[in-house]
């Protein structure tokens, strides 16, 4: 595939001071948590390349139980978040929810999984914090997350420029760390873009993520293709005529005809930190996207539609 990419049709956009900015957005790589018992064996360690320090990340390993896992833990409901999970929490702290996914596959497709998720260390992937083997079931505990930008689509709160920013950053950021291990995530849609309680952005499916050649890397590949159609729906979520800068008119062609590191340095709607940020959760209270992100994602809870199923444990 041609990897080249055609130099955009109008002079680099400049934003205003009140805009957000690329580059005052952190990011930072998150440390994974290590089960004490094993199934499967593996280094003690594994370097993750990240954007700054190197980072040792400890292997998940997969538990091997002969225990009921709904032992363990109680399940709440099942939620729809891009597929089918049980937000449940532990029996003796009922104050930590997870989501919980069940697989029934071969143990060797889950342990390819997990070992996928053993190289993933970035802040816009959910964190996989432990893997069950029970019978012929799998189930992979996820940390929590709240809801998927398509609720947020159903909802009755408007979108602002902030908040689509708020949302392609992250996403991006995502890709171009997965594109740099020769990956591309198998799918990118509004399901699989999800918002945690306190705002940050996460994607959905990373554990499922293909390997690719240079020269697939380009824009349907990586998925800014989708991404610059979510961006769009997000856009036409408001009423017209709603007053879109020109700038976040221009991003969806963007996302469409600019390389990843382009994408990175134009100066888009970012000024301000996201909660994907390392220093998020102080200069959220106060400034920034993080709020809104934040305020959105509880607006949405209480006006979009919901899939939510009673759990079945059998």
């Amino acid at each position: 595939m041609n990897s080249t990419h055609p130099e955009p049709s109008r002079r680099t956009t400049v934003w205003l001071d009140d805009k957000p900015n690329w580059f005052k957005i952190d990011t930072q790589p998150r440390v994974s948590q290590t089960p004490d018992q094993q199934m499967n064996s593996g280094p003690e360690s594994v370097t993750i390349p990240a954007a700054g320090p190197t980072i040792r990340v400890s292997p998940l390993k997969i538990l091997q139980t002969t225990e009921d896992l709904w032992q363990t833990y109680e399940p709440v409901v099942e939620i729809f978040l891009g597929r089918s999970v049980c937000l449940a929490h532990r029996r003796t702290k009922k104050a930590e929810l997870v989501n919980i996914e069940r697989l029934k596959q071969q143990s060797s497709s889950v342990v390819t999984m997990v070992e996928s998720m053993t190289q993933v260390s970035h802040p816009s992937f959910p964190s996989l914090l432990d893997c069950y083997h029970h019978g012929d079931d799998a189930f992979l505990v996820w940390e929590p997350v709240e809801l998927s930008v398509n609720q947020i689509l159903a909802s009755r709160c408007p979108i602002t420029e902030s908040d689509i920013a708020a949302i392609v950053r992250p996403v991006l950021d995502g890709i171009k760390y997965l594109r740099d291990q020769g990956k591309a995530l198998p799918i990118l849609s509004m399901d699989t873009i999800l918002l945690t309680e306190s705002g940050q952005v996460k994607i959905a499916a990373v554990e499922r993520s293909c390997e690719i050649t240079a020269s697939e890397m380009d824009a349907p590949t990586l998925k800014l293709l989708a991404l610059a159609e979510i961006v769009e729906k997000l856009m036409k979520k408001n009423p017209p005529p709603h007053p879109w800068s020109a700038e976040v008119q221009h991003l969806p062609e963007q996302l469409r005809s600019l390389s990843v590191e382009e994408l990175l340095q134009v100066s888009v709607p970012f000024s301000v930190s996201t909660t994907n940020s390392p220093n998020s959760e102080n200069v959220s209270q106060t400034t920034g996207t993080g709020w809104r992100l934040k305020i959105l994602v509880k607006v949405a809870n209480k006006t979009a539609s919901h899939r939510v199923d009673f759990f079945d444990r059998s």
